[in-house]
């Protein structure tokens, strides 16, 4: 599928092929040129939805990792269409998610 500037819509997952898998996380895009820059909400998802596919090409034994995958990019994708100006990068998104206690993250702290 053709990338855009705005996240695939899912569950709609493209077929599985490693190529376009490699092509989308080449097309990530970042906001800054900062090491430590998150990547823009609408390349980040479309590219992550391949890794969904992956999972799911690998058969039921890894759906529940496709499941999870695709319940983290919908919040992400919802986040994104809910206010595209305000939540271009990632830093943004998830920034709102902790100051508003709304993060289902592990509590593991990265560093």
């Amino acid at each position: 599928p053709a990338m855009t500037d705005a996240p695939a819509a899912l569950p709609d997952l493209p077929p599985f092929n490693f190529e376009a898998m490699i092509a989308a996380f080449e097309s990530v895009t970042f906001p800054s040129p900062s090491p430590a820059a998150l990547p823009t909400t609408a390349s980040f998802v479309n590219a992550l939805q391949y890794t969904a596919a992956l999972f799911g090409h690998l058969g039921f034994g890894f759906h529940f990792v496709r499941d999870d995958i695709l319940s983290h990019l919908n919040v992400l994708r919802d986040a994104y269409e809910a206010a595209p100006a305000q939540r271009i990068g990632l830093e943004s998104t998830v920034g709102e998610e902790i100051a508003a206690g709304t993060e289902t993250g592990s509590g593991v702290t990265g560093g």
